[in-house]
């Protein structure tokens, strides 16, 4: 975006910029992520402060995920210690699945998914923001703005059902 190579990116988080534009897409639920036989694998919903004592698996410290991560924790007054982190979220439930540690995943991605894995809901809901990004002088006739009207019209109609 910032080179001109793409006019429109799918993004998480919003950016921090005034020459960046954002329209929030949707929000993803974050859960806990535990392997199946985990001992909170059967809890309805869970806080974060419930597996303090537990290794976490995240991404790097410059990932919005991780961000997220230490938001939470903090809220809830621990310090999530992860013990291994990777670039792909991915990567990451299958560390939890291995029973390497646990995870806060987006509850409903669906390349996440995975047989052995447990997603359990967080009491106090907590979400990642999904959105499209685009440099904020573009031309509202260009490709582009008829694009974003496209995706306005969209947003607009989910939220009316």
């Amino acid at each position: 975006m910032l080179d001109d190579e793409a006019d429109i990116a799918l993004s998480s988080p919003r950016p921090d910029r005034d020459d960046m534009a954002w329209l929030e897409m949707w929000r993803q639920p974050l859960a806990l992520c535990v392997p199946a036989d985990h001992w909170l694998a059967g809890r309805s919903t869970v806080s974060l402060s419930d597996a303090a004592g537990e290794p976490f698996i995240s991404t790097p410290k410059s990932f919005h995920s991780r961000d997220l991560l230490d938001a939470v924790a903090a809220d809830e007054g621990i310090e999530a210690k992860v013990a291994y982190e990777s670039d792909e979220l991915s990567t990451v439930a299958g560390l939890v699945v291995a029973g390497i540690g646990v995870a806060l995943l987006p509850a409903d991605d669906p390349y996440l998914p995975l047989a052995g894995a447990t997603f359990i809901p967080l009491r106090t809901e907590r979400t990642r923001e999904i959105g499209l990004i685009w440099r904020a002088d573009h031309d509202p006739e260009s490709t582009t703005g008829l694009f974003l009207e496209a995706a306005r019209g969209l947003t607009a109609h989910s939220s009316a059902q």
